[in-house]
């Protein structure tokens, strides 16, 4: 019980962070990082119920907070829990270069995501409409 108020804690803080603070310092990539490097921690160490549910409860207060349509952050968190186990299961996580690779890969679902997202409902336009 208190391992979960710790998670959710942490997960407040850092919906928080990447919300507000970040956007101003942004630097490409470390948007997304500091999510999924507690994503890969729960994929790898925590059990299954505990990862997908703060991965749940993260992507709804990211789509609540940020402004993105409502389920982007909500299903790339999921997939991206999902993939991540699926790749613990297979590979040996003690690896430093595993664990690199699952955080890029990670990323790279995450941004894909986000612009497929945006491409079809319209707001990710490249040049505006006149």
């Amino acid at each position: 019980m208190r391992r979960s108020l710790y998670h959710l804690l942490l997960l407040l803080f850092l919906v928080i962070l990447n919300t507000s603070h970040l956007y101003s310092l942004y630097v490409e990539g470390l948007f997304s990082l500091l999510i999924l490097l507690f994503l890969a921690y729960l994929a790898g160490y925590g059990n299954l119920p505990e990862s997908i549910g703060a991965a749940l409860v993260l992507g709804f207060l990211m789509d609540g907070f940020s402004g993105a349509p409502f389920g982007l952050y909500i299903s790339a968190y999921v997939w991206i829990e999902i993939i991540a186990r699926w790749v613990v299961i297979y590979l040996h996580l003690e690896n430093p270069l595993t664990i690199r690779l699952l955080l890029i890969s990670g990323i790279l679902v995450e941004k894909t995501m986000h612009a497929f997202v945006l491409t079809i409902t319209g707001q990710g336009r490249i040049v505006p409409e006149e």
